[in-house]
């Protein structure tokens, strides 16, 4: 029994491809083919990850992923993965052949890392991480009024524990909401974690904007 072997190369990643063979003797003759058989080539890793901004508030809770197929076709099968802790307690959270998912129901401000791999395999391509957007801090309230300070509070509106504040002052009401030109409205008075800010060295009977 004489066994011959053919390497079959630059085929396309994760792709069926069908065998049969036949002989023919020293007169030419050929012989009919035996049996189809075939095979499924390896898939590629998948390419990089790229993260598309989600305004707020949506971008507060989710998280919109994509990816590169890595040279794969069209109908593999992708596994995306995350995780809250780089390297660790990864779970699935969207599999299918379209590379775009939006990680919905995250808590705002917080750090998530993701990796993907084909759907069989165990190879995954580089872990990247983002974070979901800040929500707007909620229920600003003067809980000390004195002569010459203001004590200000506000809850975090489920922020993260070390999510940065910023207190804008001014003396006159504009009101600008979400400028960013705070030249427009007065100044910055506090920029921290903590959740209360006591504004010192105030003029008695005055009207402070915050």
């Amino acid at each position: 029994t004489y066994t011959a072997t053919v390497s079959h190369n630059g085929r396309n990643a994760n792709t069926t491809y069908y065998y049969k063979v036949r002989a023919k003797n020293l007169d030419s003759v050929w012989t009919g083919y035996n049996t189809e058989v075939s095979t499924l080539t390896g898939a590629n890793m998948p390419g990089a990850i790229t993260f598309v901004p989600v305004a707020a508030p949506a971008g507060t809770t989710s998280i919109r992923v994509t990816w590169a197929d890595g040279g794969n076709p069209s109908n593999v099968v992708y596994e995306l993965e995350a995780s809250t802790g780089t390297n660790g307690g990864y779970g699935t959270v969207y599999s299918g052949i379209t590379r775009d998912y939006t990680n919905a129901g995250l808590s705002p401000n917080t750090t998530h890392y993701y990796r993907v791999k084909v759907q069989g395999t165990s190879i995954y391509n580089t872990e990247k991480s983002t974070h979901t957007l800040a929500a707007r801090p909620i229920n600003t309230l003067f809980s000390g009024v004195y002569a010459s300070s203001i004590t200000i509070s506000w809850q975090d509106n489920g922020n993260a524990a070390d999510t940065v504040y910023q207190i804008a002052k001014s003396a006159w009401s504009d009101n600008p909401g979400d400028a960013i030109d705070i030249a427009s409205y007065g100044s910055i008075v506090y920029t921290g974690t903590a959740l209360t800010y006591t504004d010192p060295g105030l003029i008695s009977n005055t009207t402070n904007h915050y």
